[in-house]
């Protein structure tokens, strides 16, 4: 794997997918990048854990970051917003866990289909098109302690079995 260690990393994409994971890595973890004027700003099909970590992923024509068949997800901070697509996309993942995101000006901010259960903590999704957060077929608990979803054209569509919903 690579590892650094040095200051925050800048890729423009000029148009391509800016980071992409294939490997069948048991984990890969992004921290301290910024990816902009991609398509995808990060698109992963690994099967293996993901963790992104203040990671900054703004201005891409689809997605901020598109995450398909992953065991486990863990955003923590992080900027995903002004993207033509959704903010974040995880399509048939396991465990999901957001904290202290930022999703604004997307389409929508955070769209989940198929999980085992998400949690968002801290989160902040304002201005999205198409919904701040759309949960679809989570089999297991969803847990939501937010900051903000105002101004998205719906604030939060859920379709699943058992959730919990906190509000500060």
């Amino acid at each position: 794997g690579v590892q650094t260690c040095a200051l925050p990393i800048f890729i423009d994409a000029d148009g391509a997918d800016g980071i992409t994971i294939t490997a069948d890595a048991p984990t890969a973890v992004l921290r301290h990048l910024t990816v902009t004027n991609a398509n995808d700003g990060i698109k992963s099909a690994t099967p293996g854990a993901l963790t992104i970590s203040n990671v900054v992923s703004n201005g891409q024509t689809d997605d901020g970051l598109d995450v398909a068949g992953s065991s486990f997800v863990n955003v923590n901070g992080g900027s995903f917003s002004n993207n033509t697509g959704d903010g974040i996309e995880l399509t048939d993942v396991g465990t999901v866990i957001l904290t202290d995101v930022t999703a604004t000006g997307n389409d929508p901010g955070v769209f989940v289909s198929g999980a085992a259960s998400f949690s968002d903590t801290g989160g902040t999704y304002t201005g999205n098109d198409d919904h701040g957060i759309l949960l679809e077929d989570i089999t297991g608990d969803v847990s939501l302690d937010r900051k903000s979803t105002r101004l998205n054209s719906s604030h939060l569509v859920i379709s699943y079995a058992v959730f919990c919903l906190k509000k500060k």
